[in-house]
């Protein structure tokens, strides 16, 4: 701003300048000055009379310009300042001193008394930065292993700098913490803001059910409860499925922030040995052993025993229920009978003289024969009196035991008694000693 000089002010000069000499008149409306070495001079009318000269001389058109950004950011003041040297300083804020700090937009002015009094005002609009809130986009929370792009969504921003050190609108993160940013803009107002990352803590996925289910039945396979998607392999999209056959069942979990987890069970079927009783016979006056195959790991007689084998002395229906450690249950049952009578019965008991007899068992489908001779075959031919035992064992394993005694037949009584000699015309009679079995004359 230029200031014309008032009337009647008068300025001691100490010092001429070349330019100035005593009694030269300065016009009205012409430049007045601030100055290092003063004098004074006599100012009459709209002239002005130096006594002295001027030094080091500014021009009083600066004396009041106020210095200072045209712009505030928010939440942080702006220092507004007029020149130096002057008296005095009165702001439109009230304040007197040569700077102020405003923190609102507006029209700030001041008025500057300059040395030997001269008044000067002038002022300074701020307006308020644009809008510097910062925002940080980007998901909130990853998934395990995967990564998240976070950006600084801030307009008209000339730099950034991340608690990373990075200095790029965006970053991409893989773990959990705390991000934060502060941004700058063209008129130097800086914001920060700070976002949160979390690693989403999704169940591990775990196929919970038997690895093993039983012949004929089925097993229930799930995984953990709260997941937003569930795909099996078997095409369902349930929590658990349910299973009958053997092998490999797999599912993908996705969780309520998309991130998605993959598992696998193997499933089999038992293999449980069939339910066979050993032994269907029993022999008379003896014991039988009823067992089924070893490695159950529980066994239910209908006797109540719980072993793997029971004795049996009588025939009847005997049933047993297996359980094998997969807890695959089998039942069978077998029905015992006795064995039939013992018919181990030798035929012949005599021998004729200087002869042989033939001596049987009539066991023909016996599967073993043992003679006291040592002969194993059903049949022995015995020429001499005797006792002689045989054990027959048959098909069942029954075994049965007989003995004979053979005598020698007495000696020779075939003696046919009657005359040697008959008369013509008559008839004689012949006879042999009674008792015989049996009779055979040449005659016929």
């Amino acid at each position: 701003m230029k200031t014309s000089l008032p009337n009647a002010l008068t300025v001691i000069a100490l010092l001429l300048i070349p330019l100035l000499t005593f009694g030269q008149v300065l016009n009205p409306g012409a430049s007045f000055s601030t100055y290092r070495t003063l004098s004074t001079a006599f100012i009459a009318g709209n002239n002005v009379l130096l006594s002295g000269s001027i030094e080091g001389v500014e021009s009083l058109q600066d004396t009041c310009l106020i210095k200072g950004n045209s712009f505030i950011c928010p939440g942080s003041p702006a220092q507004l300042c007029a020149p130096a040297l002057a008296d005095a300083y009165l702001w439109s804020t009230g304040d007197t001193t040569r700077c102020v700090y405003v923190s609102l937009p507006g029209t700030y002015s001041v008025t500057v008394t300059a040395v030997g009094g001269l008044v000067s005002t002038c002022s300074k609009t701020i307006a308020l930065n644009q809008d510097t809130t910062c925002e940080i986009t980007g998901n909130t929370v990853i998934c395990q292993g995967q990564t998240t792009q976070l950006c600084a969504a801030v307009d008209g921003a000339i730099d950034y700098w991340w608690i990373t050190g990075a200095q790029t609108q965006c970053i991409n993160v893989t773990t959990a913490g705390t991000y934060s940013v502060t941004v700058t803009n063209a008129n130097g107002c800086k914001s920060e803001c700070t976002k949160i990352v979390t690693v989403s803590e999704t169940d591990t996925c775990l196929i919970t059910g038997p690895d093993v289910i039983c012949p004929g039945q089925t097993a229930r396979l799930c995984v953990p409860a709260g997941a937003s998607d569930y795909w099996w392999i078997t095409g369902a999209q349930t929590q658990c499925i349910d299973v009958s056959t053997a092998g490999t069942y797999s599912i993908t979990i996705t969780d309520a922030n998309g991130c998605k987890s993959e598992c696998t069970k193997i499933v089999t079927v038992s293999e449980t040995d069939t339910c066979l009783i050993t032994e269907t016979v029993i022999c008379p006056g003896q014991s039988t052993r009823l067992c089924v195959p070893a490695g159950a790991s529980d066994y239910w007689w209908i006797t109540g025993a719980q072993t793997q084998c029971i004795d049996v002395t009588t025939a009847g229906l005997y049933s047993v229920t297996v359980t094998d450690a997969n807890g695959c249950k089998s039942e069978c049952s077998v029905i015992v009978a006795l064995s039939g009578p013992d018919t181990c019965l030798i035929t012949e008991t005599v021998i004729c003289p200087g002869q042989s007899t033939r001596l049987c068992v009539p066991l023909a489908g016996a599967s073993d024969y043992w003679w006291i001779t040592g002969a194993q075959t059903q049949c022995i031919d015995v020429t001499t009196a005797g006792l002689y035992s045989v054990t027959v064992t048959d098909a069942n394993g029954c075994k049965s035991e007989c003995s004979v005694i053979v005598a020698l037949s007495g000696p020779d009584t075939c003696l046919i008694t009657g005359p040697d000699v008959i008369c013509p015309g008559q008839t004689a009679r012949l006879c042999v000693p009674a008792g015989a079995s049996d009779y055979w004359w040449i005659t016929g």
